[in-house]
């Protein structure tokens, strides 16, 4: 699958794809993966970009053989890592720590890179493997155990769009309000509100500044709150009624509609354009079937 040719990967770990045959599948080797920075490439030149979960192990010691098979094919597969998540890079990637500790030039580089993907070709592969992660076949025994990684991947590929549009958002200045967040050494609490889609809650304590940045990310985690399939729906309301006592009323919405799925947050323009992009990382799964 092609993301728009905006971005391809030219070097990246891989792993062994299980092949099905005659009603049986050939299970990959499962050992420990680590994996690795890949290399991306475009107009700007190759460039290092930090990959979700670079720290991890994937193993059935920790976890079922399917269930690690599956996540390493997942977090191996271009476009996957093509797709440069935020959702994955910002609590599970010591490589994107490293490069915000560098500063605002490198921060806003790399953010340069994950804004320069096809948004609906990305949603729709990590909706497909969001719904696969959770198949029998697959994770669903490790994840309704609340096994960490599991858990943690499947945050990052249900709130890949959310917190791709809040990272992706800018200020009037042009700059990216996510880098903002994290050069502002003044008030090191504003880097907390984007933890909100991974299902974190802000802490008590935390007074992010009170800026156009925040209330317009937060108009942006409001739109998807009332889904209930996205972790922000638990964490949105407690946090906008926080900010709202430090700010001033109606700084952020504190309702939200709720509905039952991810498809239904979604225009039938954005599903159709990403129907066959899923069809490709279904296919994909597959093969694990």
């Amino acid at each position: 699958m092609s993301l728009s040719g905006r971005t391809s990967i030219i070097s990246t770990t891989t792993t062994a794809i299980p092949t099905t045959t005659a009603g049986s599948t050939t299970k990959a080797d499962t050992t420990t993966t680590e994996i690795s920075t890949a290399v991306v490439t475009d107009a700007a030149g190759p460039t290092e970009i930090p990959v979700p979960f670079d720290s991890i192990s994937l193993t059935p010691l920790n976890m079922t053989a399917d269930c690690a098979e599956f996540l390493t094919y997942v977090l191996s597969d271009p476009n996957f890592q093509g797709c440069i998540p935020l959702s994955g890079l910002l609590r599970d990637s010591l490589g994107f720590f490293d490069i915000m500790s560098k500063g605002a030039f490198a921060t806003t580089a790399l953010m340069d890179r994950v804004c320069n993907v096809d948004l609906n070709a990305c949603t729709a592969v990590m909706e497909t493997y969001g719904g696969q992660l959770r198949k029998e076949s697959f994770c669903k025994d490790d994840f309704n155990k609340g096994n960490p990684v599991v858990v943690n991947v499947f945050t990052a590929l249900v709130a890949y769009r959310p917190l791709y549009s809040a990272g992706c958002l800018k200020a009037k200045d042009g700059d990216y309000c996510f880098v903002d967040a994290v050069t502002n050494t003044s008030s090191p609490e504003d880097l907390f509100i984007y933890s909100l889609p991974l299902g974190t809650r802000l802490p008590g304590g935390a007074r992010p500044t009170c800026s156009e940045c925040l209330a317009e990310t937060m108009k942006i985690f409001g739109a998807s709150a009332g889904n209930t399939t996205q972790p922000v729906s638990q964490t949105y309301i407690p946090a906008s009624e926080q900010l709202n006592m430090a700010c001033g009323p109606g700084f952020a919405n504190t309702s939200v509609i709720t509905v039952d799925s991810a498809a239904s947050s979604r225009s039938p323009r954005d599903h159709v354009a990403g129907v066959a992009v899923a069809a490709t990382a279904a296919a994909a799964a597959l093969l694990f079937l």
